[in-house]
């Protein structure tokens, strides 16, 4: 199994960097991996052939998830936006955004272990979108730490700030993502960041909330933190989106169901 944790020159050393290349109708990607797990488990996931694919869009675009009105259409995400990617991993998502959406502004891809910032930096340049992307090489917060521990994972897309008995922890710079939303005029989430997502959300400022026009979470039940009072926490969650925004894309069963992760989204409406 390839080391998760490795840089790009260690997994050169290894033997187990490659290019991994994937024609779609709206791009012609090129990806530099470190193991087959991130192709299995991360470019795949992400990267469709089918423009309304990939696990963070597919809710936008599924009927049933449309709580307020019918779902999503392609021109909604090709919007003169301001992104947020709240765990930034490799680059799959903004890579992935900025190349089918030209009108998008900008993404500032918050991604704070090194390794990964190495790939990511690589992956939007031979993509060509480094010009709309700033990778900021930091955690993001819900207090005012300027610095956290930083629990490694043995997939090297679930790192978390949230403290994860038995891991190898580093530490990392951090941001308030009140003070980030303000000061880089977001107006677009896409949350992915490892079991935090409900003090997340919980600790945005109604500002914070009024700003945003598009917000796509991924939910991780599987974190025994999470787990408990599964059904109250996350109910709690989604009265935050139906208060803020006016449509909600969610999987009914979700919310007493088997699932342990699930994508959810709001928007404040066409």
């Amino acid at each position: 199994m390839a080391d998760v944790l490795c840089s790009i020159e260690e997994a050169r050393q290894n033997g187990t960097l490659q290019v991994f290349k994937k024609k779609t109708k709206y791009h012609e990607y090129q990806f530099l991996v470190r193991s087959e797990e991130e192709i299995k488990f991360n470019v795949s996931q992400n990267i469709s052939t089918k423009p309304t694919g990939g696990e963070y869009f597919k809710p936008l675009f599924i009927p049933h998830y449309a709580q307020n009105g019918g779902p999503m259409v392609l021109e909604d995400l090709d919007h003169e936006d301001v992104w947020l990617d709240a765990g930034g991993h490799i680059g799959i998502f903004a890579t992935r955004l900025l190349t089918q959406f030209p009108k998008v502004k900008k993404v500032y891809s918050y991604e704070p272990f090194h390794n990964n910032v190495e790939f990511l930096e690589q992956n939007v340049q031979m993509n060509g979108v480094q010009d709309r992307c700033e990778i900021i090489e930091k955690a993001i917060v819900a207090d005012d730490s300027e610095q956290v521990e930083f629990y490694l994972s043995q997939d090297s897309g679930k790192h978390s700030v949230h403290h994860i008995r038995g891991r190898q922890v580093t530490t990392v710079p951090a941001e308030n993502i009140n003070t980030i939303i303000k000061e880089k005029g977001i107006t677009a989430i896409k949350m992915d960041i490892e079991g935090l997502e409900y003090d997340m959300i919980r600790a945005l400022n109604q500002e914070s909330l009024d700003q945003i026009r598009l917000f796509i979470v991924e939910y991780h039940f599987h974190y025994s933190w999470l787990l408990e009072n599964r059904s109250a926490k996350f109910t709690e969650i989604l009265d935050i989106f139906r208060a803020n925004f006016g449509e909600l894309f969610v999987n009914p069963k979700t919310i007493n169901g088997k699932h342990f992760i699930t994508h959810f989204a709001g928007f404040k409406g066409r």
